[in-house]
């Protein structure tokens, strides 16, 4: 197969743009107008794993940022002034709550992606889209808050955290 003459708007830089007016392809002159917008199957897939693969990487971001302030909050949330507390707990929430946002955003994009795919060429979807977006929403509302209710257990208690049994 040998493609002879590409003309339009291919490269825009309008995403997903293809426009080819004419093609010679096999020895045969065919019009082939795909339209602004419209992307082929190949297209779409390469985006939806994208945006999955954006997400799965911008979740992982959530964990590590949860994680690193429990850890923090255990093993020196005790000896932590109220200010150094409060300020370590601020950028937690807005770090949290930013890395969050953008999961959400991307696990959102690989969903109308797949949206599409399901549309335009009949790919049916194993992931149940209506349950799995609210259910991260929950679920970031509410380990959010309870890591800076951590926070203030082991500020309240110095018991709980690491090295509870020393004074300090």
């Amino acid at each position: 197969m040998s493609f002879e003459h590409w003309s339009g708007d291919v490269g825009s830089g309008k995403l997903g743009v293809r426009r080819i007016e004419h093609l010679r392809c096999c020895g045969e002159l065919q019009a082939i107008n795909v339209g602004d917008s419209a992307m082929t199957e190949a297209e779409l897939w390469n985006m939806q794993l994208l945006a999955a693969a954006n997400a799965s990487e911008a979740f992982q971001g959530v964990v590590t940022i949860i994680f690193a302030y429990l850890v923090a909050a255990y093993f020196v949330g005790r000896r932590l002034t109220r200010f150094q507390a409060a300020l370590v707990s601020l950028f937690f929430v807005l770090g949290a709550a930013g890395a969050s946002f953008m999961t959400f955003v991307e696990f959102r994009r690989a969903a109308m992606f797949m949206e599409q795919l399901t549309s335009q060429f009949g790919v049916e979807s194993i992931s149940p889209n209506a349950v799995v977006l609210p259910l991260y929403a929950v679920l970031m509302a509410l380990l959010i808050p309870a890591s800076v209710f951590f926070m203030y257990q082991i500020r309240k208690d110095p018991q709980l955290g690491a090295g509870g049994s020393e004074r300090p």
